[in-house]
């Protein structure tokens, strides 16, 4: 149970309420000598006058203040309006709990949610409301929702705040709001306010170092890779260009001295690093259509020392090598770096596909499982828009294992399981449903073999790195290892099968490297019905064995090439 710092003043019915404030007190002074914009424009008019930068002066205090005006439309529109202190309390600990983890940009130890007074902020407050509505789907209904983010909306943009930073937060937490799928133009996504709270970001320096620290550094940093995560994120999920770049910032990474709560700091700095390497690698196909051996290389290891570096408490097997508990916030951690797997490896077509595949279905099963731990505890409700992506990402492996001999009836059964999640995650974030219509197609024409495998060509010349695939894969226990090889063995001839010791030798010594002459299965396409390797009953086996742990657990879209030809629904 969180406790709450009170102050006298409460709003209730016969209170004087925020709004009464002197519209004179309202706005947001972005060019005051306290938050004054960042420029830097030495490089193009030169260092002879170091403060020219700066030599605006200061704008007026009230230049930028709301007018009685504004104020009252901010009342019809009910933007001074709070539920009562119960349900704020409640939608304060949801918002703790489920969306801080991912944005950690309130200082959730002196955040005041009783105090609607002088001195608090009424826009970070709404913020922390809505999200936490959204995060109560049984408590609160759209409709409810909806008003909640009106509200937010309106204050946000009639320049309410007098802090920058605490506007910026708020518009970290506007985005857990999404009522249209991506493929929507629109004014309302997530996407948009972070390219708002991006530029608001650059005028205030935050992506620089700061000569000085301030009291809130900390917190500008955290709130600068938020906005970077959201971005990579985003651009991934969407095909879209990334809106910020590594190189223009001098900050160094995440460190724990920038949390009060050091296992907060241990999930959000991996979640930083992984989304910015799904970033990087989604830029690159996006770009080129495909990733060149050294890209490869490189994206697997960023991958394999993100894993190496996790605390104890985030990685999915313990010490012994035993599966450790379940943990929702570890999970979605998790979902994100085998989501980097997947897309590393993936098949380059639904209906053909080789042993160079093999770690990116052997990754979408792991994948599945961890949705289906999420989807058992009735946690489903509560993730991310992102994981709409998430499991499409999952499914395209999957998808082309249903042809593959010994793996159909397992692969079927898993993309029974992603449908599954897509349902529930759709009843709270559009793209799930759009999602959940497209892996129905593509089921559907897989099925029918619809489409002449030829047609499709393997990438054969991407060099792959077996030893670091099953370092990776080491982290998620032995069974994930022995799968990687089981899989590897149905997609390729038997004389050439990859062996179990082979593989552990390769990875104990480090020896990680290897070319496609390690899967001959990878000159050509598959013949699906052809492919030898291990039996069914095999296959089986090593499926009990993985899963015997239940805690184990748009047509031009860089993603659907040479896939199908339809527009998908990009979560």
């Amino acid at each position: 149970m969180y406790t709450f710092r009170t102050k006298s003043r409460v709003a209730s019915k016969n209170m004087p309420r925020v709004e009464e404030r002197s519209p004179q007190r309202l706005g947001l002074h972005c060019c005051s000598n306290r938050t004054s914009s960042f420029l830097s424009r030495a490089a193009i008019l030169g260092e002879d006058f170091p403060g020219i930068d700066h030599s605006h002066g200061t704008r007026a205090d009230d230049a930028s203040s709301l007018s009685a005006q504004d104020v009252e439309v901010l009342k019809l529109q009910g933007a001074f309006d709070l539920p009562d202190l119960p349900l704020r309390q409640s939608l304060l600990e949801a918002c703790i709990t489920y969306c801080v983890p991912w944005m950690p940009v309130i200082d959730v130890a002196s955040f005041d949610v009783t105090s609607t007074g002088d001195g608090s902020s009424l826009v970070l407050l709404q913020a922390v409301v809505l999200s936490g509505a959204i995060m109560r789907p049984t408590i609160c209904s759209k409709a409810v929702i909806s008003q909640y983010y009106r509200r937010l909306k309106a204050l946000i943009l009639s320049g309410y705040e007098s802090n920058p930073l605490k506007t910026l937060s708020a518009l970290c937490l506007i985005q857990w709001y999404t009522t249209a799928a991506p493929k929507d133009v629109s004014m309302d996504s997530p996407r948009f306010w972070n390219t708002y709270a991006i530029g608001l970001a650059h005028q205030l320096g935050l992506h620089k170092r700061q000569s000085r620290l301030s009291d809130d550094a900390a917190l500008r940093r955290r709130i600068w890779f938020t906005l970077y995560a959201r971005d990579c994120l985003t651009s991934a999920a969407h095909g879209r260009p990334r809106l910020l770049t590594s190189a223009d910032s001098d900050l160094s990474p995440l460190s724990t001295e920038d949390f009060a709560d050091q296992g907060q700091a241990g999930l959000f700095m991996a979640y930083s690093q992984v989304t910015a390497l799904l970033g990087d690698l989604c830029q690159l196909v996006t770009r080129n259509g495909k990733l060149a051996e050294h890209e490869i290389i490189s994206a697997t290891k960023r991958l394999l020392v993100l894993l190496q570096s996790l605390p104890h408490s985030l990685r999915p097997t313990s010490a012994t090598g035993r599966a450790q508990p379940y943990d929702r916030n570890s999970a979605q951690l998790h979902i994100a770096m085998l989501t980097t797997l997947i897309i590393l490896y993936r098949p380059r077509s639904v209906f053909s596909v080789s042993a160079c595949a093999a770690p990116s279905i052997t990754a979408a099963f792991l994948s599945f499982r961890l949705f289906q731990a999420i989807q058992l505890r009735a946690d489903m409700v509560v993730l991310g828009s992102a994981f709409a992506w998430y499991l499409l990402v999952a499914a395209i492996p999957l998808l082309s294992a249903i042809r593959v001999t010994g793996l159909v009836d397992e692969a079927n059964a898993a993309l029974d399981g992603l449908e599954a999640s897509l349902t529930s995650l759709g009843e709270v974030r559009p793209a799930a449903k759009n999602n959940l219509k497209s892996v129905r197609a593509i089921r559907r024409a897989v099925a029918t073999g619809s489409r002449n495998p030829s047609s499709v060509q393997e990438d054969a010349s991407a060099a792959h790195q077996l030893g670091a695939v099953a370092g990776i894969l080491a982290h998620y226990g032995e069974d994930a290892e022995k799968l990687l090889v089981d899989v590897t063995g149905l997609l390729q001839p038997t004389s050439d099968r990859v062996r179990p010791n082979d593989l552990q030798q390769q990875h104990e010594s480090g020896t990680i490297v290897f070319t496609t002459d390690t899967f001959p299965g990878s000159r050509g396409p598959a013949d699906p019905d052809a492919t030898s390797g291990l039996s069914g009953d095999d296959m089986q086996s090593a499926f009990t064995d993985l899963f015997q742990d239940e805690t184990l657990v748009d047509a031009n879209s860089w993603m659907f090439r040479d896939w199908m030809n339809f527009t998908p629904g990009i979560g």
